[in-house]
């Protein structure tokens, strides 16, 4: 059983995480989730990694929120949308704009689910 609020914060660090490797690996970052490749679901590698890493946030959210798997799954895919659309907004400079005083910090990328 987690702490109060322990569940909020490994999920505001597994954001932190991914974002610091986002700019961290740029090219590596958008080789892994760009166009370059076609049909992943058929590489076998590929795609089980994939489905061990989405299912590590789905852990992650339902362990937080005291959700069940499937409610889980929907909110992971939220938040995965909402941290790799910030990492992508900010890898090809569209927050350059933005005053860093309104830029949020990884762990306010994180929500509640409804």
């Amino acid at each position: 059983m987690l702490q109060p609020g322990a569940g909020e914060k490994r999920l505001a660090s597994m954001c932190a995480v991914y974002i610091e490797f986002a700019r961290s690996n740029p090219n590596l970052y958008r080789i892994m989730f760009g166009p370059d490749i076609q049909h992943w679901n058929e590489h076998a590698t590929l795609k089980q990694t994939a489905d061990a890493s989405l299912a590590v946030l789905v852990g992650a959210i339902a362990a937080a929120y005291g959700l069940s798997k499937e409610r889980a799954m929907t909110e992971a895919v939220v938040t995965w949308a909402t941290v790799h659309g910030f990492a992508t907004l900010e890898l090809d400079g569209a927050l350059a704009c933005c005053p860093v005083k309104h830029q949020p910090k990884p762990s306010q990328l994180v929500r509640r689910p409804r």
